[in-house]
């Protein structure tokens, strides 16, 4: 965690040049996606047990507006707990700000390790991961 924590405040200056900001990024990004399941990763959730706890989206005893509420809860909780979407999110930033630079197109091949690291059937957003997938590969394919 403290590791984690000089990462994150490194990514998050804002007194260092765009590229060193980059780097930091890229960096912060590398340790969450190197550490899939023990930052943010509650292992005692996933195990089964969160299939169990998350059914928001089929309580019919929730009203509509109660049912939303839980749903979008829900859906923050799986956001937070998978490191691998976490990192992807960052790495998607760099790639779009890195460019086609040596950083930008390492930032978009671990962006794409990370979302086919991702269970779908557990994290949901099927068709997020998808699109991401397809639109890294083609980026990283362009000259």
């Amino acid at each position: 965690m403290h590791q984690l924590a000089a990462l994150y405040q490194e990514a998050s200056r804002t007194d260092l040049p765009a590229q060193e900001t980059l780097e930091a990024k890229y960096k912060l990004a590398e340790f969450i996606a190197a550490h899939p399941d023990g930052i943010y990763f509650n292992d005692a959730l996933w195990d089964g047990l969160q299939r169990y706890a998350l059914y928001a989206d089929q309580d019919a005893r929730f009203t509509r507006e109660e049912r939303d509420a839980a749903v979008a809860g829900e859906r923050k909780l799986k956001d937070d707990q998978e490191e691998r979407w976490r990192a992807y999110l960052i790495l998607s930033d760099v790639v779009r700000d890195a460019g086609k630079t040596e950083l930008g197109r390492k930032a978009g091949q671990l962006a794409i390790r990370c979302v086919r690291g991702i269970s779908r059937e557990r994290f949901g957003r099927n068709e997020e991961l998808a699109k991401a997938d397809i639109e890294l590969s083609q980026w990283l394919l362009r000259p």
